[in-house]
């Protein structure tokens, strides 16, 4: 009995210490394809010990999809850099010199990225390395929540029969084209885009 009630414990004790985990957020975003540019927010939540700094990588897992084209800090990243732009991967460096960022944080904005999209489709945004510190320069080690990007015809989260049917109203030329629907990359929209959105709806492929 005693050993059901430590193991029980143990259990509670592992939970709580996953529910207060750091969490490193990059927001997921789904937009119809008639935007241009869409805004990504990159969050830090549960913070325990503020934060003197970080250095981090998010990339386009799909770069056909969209580029990177822009990074915004907040105000606390008094000295910041960032690599060059546009790209399919940004790597992004903040420090906050004037300890703005301390004590214990449900959240906080490390930086808003803008990507410009290229076409239909699906993409990760991945954190691909970090190194972050709180203000006693402890490394934190965050819970990594991925974002994820997609981009369809009337913005309704999700690639379906609707979007199929505007891609073969291009093909037929009821419609203007638009070579966010080239898949194949020749530069205008016809049958073989037709049939790569067809299978990617009915799960014959997996990538656009």
């Amino acid at each position: 009995m005693r050993r059901s009630i430590l193991i029980f414990l143990f259990i509670i004790f592992l939970m709580a210490q996953q529910v207060s985990a750091e969490k490193l957020v990059v927001d997921s975003k789904y937009m119809d394809f008639n935007k241009e540019t869409v805004v990504v927010n990159v969050t830090l939540t549960g913070l325990k010990n503020g934060l003197s700094g970080y250095n981090i990588t998010i990339t386009v897992e799909n770069p056909s999809l969209a580029d990177i084209i822009s990074v915004d800090l907040p105000e606390w990243a008094t000295l910041n850099d960032h690599s060059d732009l546009p790209s399919k991967s940004v790597w992004i460096k903040a420090v906050d010199l004037n300890e703005k960022v301390q004590g214990n944080l449900s959240e906080i904005l490390l930086a808003k990225i803008t990507l410009k999209t290229k076409r239909i489709g699906v993409s990760q945004l991945t954190v691909t390395s970090y190194e972050i510190d709180d203000d006693e320069g402890f490394q934190i080690d965050p819970i990594i929540q991925n974002g994820t990007i997609l981009v369809d015809v009337n913005g309704n989260g999700r690639i379906d029969i609707g979007d199929v049917s505007y891609v073969a109203y291009m093909v037929v030329n009821k419609i203007p084209q638009n070579l966010k629907a080239d898949f194949n990359g020749n530069y205008k929209v016809d049958i073989g885009d037709l049939a790569k959105i067809a299978y990617y709806l009915i799960g014959k492929i997996d990538k656009l």
